[in-house]
């Protein structure tokens, strides 16, 4: 089984899915294979996938430490297996897709909240150089993710425009801010 993981990693590496995403899905297949541990893709039904579902609830998180997944990362493993299943299925290893048309029920969102004005302040304060608190006011006034404001170069800051050019958002995706 561990073939087939190899061969989905390649398989995401190609499609230009990112490097996060070629580590996580992999792993989570992974999880799924091992914890069934299948002879064949063939042997696994919609029944299985919802008991690993299931189990995935009650699982402990290995960097909690004994915690249960987070919705976030059982909707990881769900979207793992679609992802996976999809590429046996259109690659003929498959003659059916186990995941096609299996309802499994939603995991709770955490919302996010806003930070309040004095937190934001606070932050700001804590900034000890010069450097820190510009880059502050940029990620936090042009509300940047940590990898997008990782990526940034001195080229993607158009100053006399007014412009910001986010090249690889999340999900590949590109936009400008101004």
């Amino acid at each position: 089984m561990e073939r087939y993981v190899m061969q989905f990693r390649d398989y995401l590496q190609q499609s230009g899915y990112s490097i996060g995403t070629q580590r996580m899905l992999p792993a989570c297949v992974r999880d799924f294979l091992e914890h069934g541990s299948f002879k064949s893709l063939q042997e696994i039904t919609p029944l299985i996938i919802g008991i690993f579902y299931e189990w995935l609830h009650i699982r402990p998180s290995k960097r909690k430490g004994g915690g249960a997944l987070s919705g976030m990362m059982i909707r990881h493993y769900v979207y793992a297996l679609r992802v996976f299943f999809r590429w046996q299925e259109h690659s003929g290893r498959l003659s059916y897709n186990p995941m096609s048309g299996l309802r499994l029920g939603k995991s709770e969102r955490i919302s996010r909240e806003a930070l309040n004005e004095g937190v934001v302040q606070e932050l700001f304060s804590a900034a000890g150089s010069y450097r820190e608190r510009v880059m502050l006011h940029l990620f936090y006034s042009c509300g940047l993710r940590r990898s997008e404001a990782e990526q940034l170069n001195v080229r993607d800051v158009q100053v006399r425009h007014r412009l910001l050019y986010v090249r690889s958002g999340k999900g590949a995706s590109r936009r400008v801010i101004r």
